[in-house]
Order: C-alpha cells, then sequence, then structure tokens
C-alpha cells in the first residue's frame, strides 16, 4: 500500500498541480471546438492535462477586440476569498506603489464597506456586476468574460497572483491579451512541468519593468504554438502529449495495483 501512494505522490509531484474545475473545462471546450476526442480528465488521484489548451474561440474573441494598450497594469479578479487571500495579499501593496490614474483594478469579492485604494480603484463601482468562476454553474465556468479580457487588452502588465493553488490562469490569459504578466514568484508563472518548459517571458514584483514588444509577440506565438489548436504542427504535439497521458494513466494503474 504504500508503495502504491510513494509513486502516486511521486509521480504528481514530477508534474505539477491539479487543474482547477475551469481549466478542466476549457481544456475540453478547446477538444470539442475542433471535434477532437476528448482526453479522459476523470482521475482523481492524477493532476492531468499535462498542457492547458484554450479553446479557439476564445482566441478569435479577443483578437477581433481592441488591443490599444491605454493602461500601464491591471488586476480584476477575488481577492478576499479565504482560499486565495493568503497568496493574493501582495497585490495590494504592489498597487498602492506602482498604480497610476492609468491603471485599472477592481476586486470582484469585495463587501459594500470595502474603502477603494485609489483613483484606480474601480472595485466599489462594479459590485455584483463581474464574473467570478466559483460562484457560477458548472457549465458555465468556460464562459467568455469580455469585460474581464478588455481589461487585459487595454493593459502592458497584469498582475497574475496565485490562485486557489500556486499557479493561475491569468498568467496564460494575460498572455493571450498581449499583456505582460507580473508574478510574485516565477514558481506561479506554471502549473505543469510542460508548462515550465513553453519559457513564457514575465517580469516579478522584484524587477524594474520596461514594455518589451518583442516579449509580446515571443508570447504570444508560444502560447498558440502550445495552448492551443491554431498551429499547423498541433496534431503532432498533441499526440505525444496523449501519448504521455496515456505512459501516465499506466504507471497510475500500476501505483493503484501496488495499493
Amino acid at each position: 500500500m504504500k508503495i502504491g501512494k510513494i509513486v502516486l505522490g511521486k509521480l504528481n509531484n514530477w508534474i505539477g498541480e491539479r487543474a482547477v474545475p475551469r481549466a478542466i473545462q476549457l481544456h475540453k471546450q478547446a477538444f470539442l471546438e475542433e471535434q477532437k476526442p476528448v482526453p479522459n480528465l476523470h482521475q482523481p488521484k492524477l493532476h492531468l492535462p499535462l498542457v492547458l489548451h484554450y479553446p479557439r474561440s476564445f482566441v478569435v474573441q479577443t483578437s477581433g477586440l481592441d488591443h490599444k494598450k491605454k493602461r500601464d497594469y491591471n488586476f480584476m479578479g477575488a481577492l478576499f476569498n479565504e482560499n486565495v487571500y493568503e497568496r493574493r495579499k501582495w497585490i495590494i501593496d504592489f498597487a498602492q506603489q506602482h498604480f497610476t490614474d492609468h491603471s485599472y483594478y477592481c476586486i470582484t469579492d469585495a463587501s459594500h464597506d470595502y474603502q477603494p485604494l485609489g483613483i484606480y480603484d474601480q472595485t466599489l463601482s462594479n459590485l455584483g456586476k463581474r464574473f467570478i468562476p466559483r460562484k457560477v454553474a458548472h457549465d458555465k465556468k468556460s464562459s467568455f468574460d469580455e469585460a474581464y479580457f478588455k481589461v487585459m487588452l487595454d493593459s502592458k502588465y497584469t498582475l497574475c497572483p496565485a490562485g486557489d493553488a500556486w499557479w493561475s490562469m491569468r498568467f496564460f490569459e494575460s498572455i493571450m491579451c498581449k499583456s505582460i504578466p507580473i508574478l510574485e514568484s516565477p514558481d506561479h508563472a506554471w502549473r505543469s512541468r510542460f508548462e515550465r518548459m513553453i519559457g513564457y517571458k514575465f517580469y516579478t514584483t522584484s524587477d524594474q519593468v520596461e514594455y518589451r514588444e518583442d516579449w509580446i509577440e515571443e508570447n504570444y506565438s508560444k502560447f498558440l504554438e502550445c495552448q492551443t489548436f491554431l498551429s499547423r504542427n498541433k496534431d503532432k504535439s498533441v499526440a505525444l502529449l496523449s501519448r504521455v497521458e496515456e505512459m501516465l494513466l499506466g504507471i497510475d494503474n500500476l501505483a493503484k495495483s501496488l495499493s
């Protein structure tokens, strides 16, 4: 029994963090939109997929919106939920130090007695108006939130704090919106070992930031290549990942048999 648990534990440590429900929904939607077989992700103890994919429709919709950078920094999302606060509280100090009247800050789970941080803080004017994935039905978690993506599309930089786990989908979504991610730690730039290998460019809170269009284009190109089905060579890479996932499932079954 101990051997099986040890094998499974080491396997998941090697893969990375478990995907959140919204990530699973979007990954499935990406395959369905391409009329491809949806991979088996119903593995309660195995942290799949190896690389999160985004639906073609999300890329098409974001690319069709205005990309002119009217803002410097932005953050829009939950903060006070007990599952995320410790990982996200750094954004408060960062906003107070760096946000300007050209920034956008909106906390989606704030209460009516919330005290705005400054002129850039639009929290109170948006109470109850923003899409919060954790509060919607399971089949609605993958909805395209145009307001959320517009803010990132408008911004040079997006704060990407960790969420329910050490990573956040916002990191990948900011790249899709051609906004440079800012993280508290480099470890928050990936969920799995395979996503880490993509090699996205980003800043951490200790860096002096500079808007780099070459980073923007490099990140976007890697995103399309590795996390969407818009690449010409995508079928080969997906087939390879599928074979690796099948191998891991085989190891998982072996671990179960040893438990």
